[in-house]
């Protein structure tokens, strides 16, 4: 399994416990970084050529500035 899909389970676990632990607007952030993620992945056969890899790395990064942006705008408890 390539690193970057070992991070996406990961995160996706990650997010996942941590929903119930956060607020309404962070889970919403979360949630959307995960339909955001999925996206990145394509076909798991393609997932092993150089560049294809190197966009699966860039999407994710995308989602991830896009998931720190999110939380960002929510409001503190």
């Amino acid at each position: 399994m390539m690193p970057a899909m070992r991070f996406v389970l990961f995160f996706m676990l990650t997010a996942t416990f941590a929903f119930a632990q956060q607020s309404p607007c962070h889970s919403k952030c979360n949630l959307s970084s995960s339909e955001c993620m999925k996206s990145c992945m394509g076909d798991p056969k393609d997932a092993q050529k150089k560049e294809k890899g190197e966009h699966l790395q860039e999407c994710l990064k995308h989602c991830e500035a896009q998931n720190a942006q999110c939380k960002q705008r929510c409001p503190s408890k």
